[in-house]
């Protein structure tokens, strides 16, 4: 096996930036891959470090008919102990963080000073800032919205607050019965109402309370430990599950249906011409590109704070 990273690693960052010139100021990214390019460049440009950057995206591959492409945390992970000032990495936290005393790789992201993570599950919890989704509707369809936002990321925090506890207990003993992907039928793309949300989530935990039956107590001293060491509680809920279900919950089953709303009932107040203006306006500010690239939400985030707090403290 031949892998890129075997040749592209934090020796030949350090030896690059010598020979152009830069050793105070090239420094190389790792990220998991092509698309967290722009949240990790946003967030390190806007901190004030003097530093270069230059992204890459992990690679392997093997020869002609056994060819692999791998890329990801797991691969940024590996390579952890080697970064420094020139050579640093930036992954999810996943569950990791939050479980920092049990799982590897969460004692990796809480040792290293040199490998960033997003605190929160992943970056599309980041930008789902409820904060920032009056503004975004705005900016989708030109039409104001009165819809309570915060009021509704409460009420679903405190919907899947339970079973998130479950999964993180589960997670951390390495069981597969319920896995980051089960939140995708958690979180459907279908339905805004929490208290059904909250009664499939009771279900759930009803069935893996069965196959474990003795772990509540476990599962208290776990919640007990995250709420005074990692500020978890059940408002916030909704930072620390799977990034990607919650991201398509929130485009589809709450932001989309509110724009249509507003669109349809907008466009049924202009001309002909008007209509083929607005509808082009709209059709060139879709929902999804706008949500994941919600930077709004650093200015309402405390965990943007601490992420931009960690990155100065690798150059200080």
């Amino acid at each position: 096996m031949a892998t890129l990273i075997s040749a592209y690693n934090p020796d030949y960052s350090r030896n690059s930036a010598i020979l152009t010139g830069k050793k105070d100021r090239r420094v190389t990214v790792e990220v998991e891959d092509s698309i967290d390019e722009d949240f990790w460049r946003d967030l390190l440009d806007s901190v004030d470090t003097g530093k270069e950057f230059h992204f890459k995206t992990y690679r392997t591959i093997t020869k002609k008919e056994s060819y692999t492409e791998s890329k990801g945390k797991y691969s940024i992970m590996l390579m952890a102990s080697s970064f420094d000032q020139n050579h640093i990495g930036c992954v999810d936290a996943d569950n990791d963080w939050l479980l920092s005393d049990v799982t590897e790789s969460g004692k990796i992201l809480t040792s290293n000073k040199c490998l960033l993570h997003t605190y929160g599950y992943s970056i599309e919890n980041l930008m789902c800032s409820p904060e920032t989704l009056t503004d975004l509707i705005w900016k989708s369809c030109k039409e104001k919205t009165d819809f309570d936002f915060i009021t509704y990321f409460d009420n679903l925090s405190q919907a899947i607050y339970p079973l998130l506890m479950w999964s993180l207990y589960l997670y951390s003993i390495e069981s597969h019965d319920f896995t980051a992907t089960s939140w995708h039928k958690m979180l459907p793309q279908d339905c805004t109402d929490t208290d059904r949300i909250a009664e499939m989530a009771e279900t759930t935990i009803a069935e893996l309370r069965a196959k474990h039956p003795d772990a509540e107590q476990n599962i208290l001293s776990l919640a007990q430990q995250l709420v005074s060491q990692k500020a978890l509680n059940q408002q916030n809920a909704y930072l620390f599950v799977r990034g990607h279900a919650l991201f398509a919950h929130i485009l589809r089953a709450l932001l989309k249906p509110i724009a249509d709303e507003l669109f349809n009932k907008h466009i049924n107040e202009l001309s002909r011409e008007e209509k083929a203006s607005y509808s082009k306006y709209v059709n060139n500010n879709r929902l999804e590109d706008l949500l994941s690239k919600n930077y709004s939400y650093k200015n309402k985030s405390q965990i943007y704070n601490c992420i931009s707090e960690d990155a100065k403290k690798i150059w200080a």
